[in-house]
């Protein structure tokens, strides 16, 4: 099922960008955090390589700052493509086993309802 809109909300894309970071940066934190205990140069704190226990505990730490500065940084970079690209064409999502789950009073453009998902499909 597509759906399209003028505008997405910037909380929804925040939301989303963040979900879609989290694994693999703690994958990626994980790794460096593991390398570094088996000696590796991965985990820099305060210009000191940390290795040993230091260096996974260190990386463990880092991990949601890191995911918190890349959302934001690809948070502004979407939001603002996003909006430069509405001006020009409606924004197409296309979504699989979608369900509503309810909307709010600031809904503009109508109410898409279980009726209309159902027949969509």
């Amino acid at each position: 099922m597509k759906i399209r809109g003028k505008k997405l909300k910037k909380k929804s894309l925040f939301k989303l960008i963040f979900v879609s970071m989290l694994i693999p940066m703690g994958l990626f934190c994980l790794f460096c955090g593991i390398a570094a205990v088996f000696g590796a140069s991965t985990v820099t704190l305060n210009g000191e390589y940390q290795t040993g226990w230091q260096g996974l505990i260190a990386a463990l730490v880092m991990f949601p700052f890191f995911v918190v500065i890349a959302t934001c940084f690809t948070w502004l970079g979407a939001a603002l493509g996003l909006w430069m690209y509405s001006w020009f064409k409606e924004i197409e999502i296309e979504v699989v086993d979608a369900r509503v789950v309810g909307h709010s009073k600031s809904d503009q453009d109508g109410v898409i309802n279980s009726e209309s998902l159902r027949s969509s499909t």
